[in-house]
């Protein structure tokens, strides 16, 4: 009965590994479709929105700031893509979440909305919890990267 009873956990793990793997690889190419997908949108605009501006300017100033903005935070949109990509590329290698990664993609996400944010309708206490979003996750990547610089530098002592 115990030869049987492991027998079945020993199959379900397995099991389990295979079905968490499938639906990581569905992931990996969902997101790097919508990510190709993303960077073809990015061009559409890029030229629709040149070619508009000069068409009602006889300039050579393609975009005005309001249009670089959202161009901005368009590519940053497709860099957290690429970082969310990189992120389940890795768990899928090491079954290990980095933490590193994971902050990366929330500084950059964040970067993303203080770079849109409208601030005249703003509260002020929404922007100073912003602000203090920014520090807090940049106090931890930096945290966590002097940590592991530590623990890099001890084990090359060791060996």
């Amino acid at each position: 009965m115990l030869y049987f009873l492991t027998f079945f956990v020993m199959k379900m793990n397995k099991l389990l590994k295979n079905f968490e793997r499938f639906i990581l690889l569905i992931l990996l190419i969902f997101m790097g479709f919508m990510i190709l997908l993303s960077t073809y949108e990015l061009i559409v605009i890029l030229i629709r929105d040149s070619i508009a501006s000069v068409q009602k300017r006889d300039t050579f100033l393609v975009l005005n700031p309001s249009d670089l903005l959202d161009v901005f935070s368009f590519v940053l949109l497709i860099i957290i893509g690429f970082e969310l990509f990189e992120t389940v590329k890795q768990y899928l290698k090491s079954h290990i979440l980095q933490a590193e990664i994971i902050l990366i993609v929330a500084l950059t996400a964040i970067t993303r909305k203080v770079i849109i944010l409208n601030y005249d309708p703003t509260e002020p206490l929404t922007i100073v919890g912003i602000a203090l979003l920014v520090i807090f996750l940049a106090t931890s990547y930096f945290l966590i990267k002097r940590v592991n610089k530590q623990d890099k530098q001890n084990s090359e002592v060791m060996n």
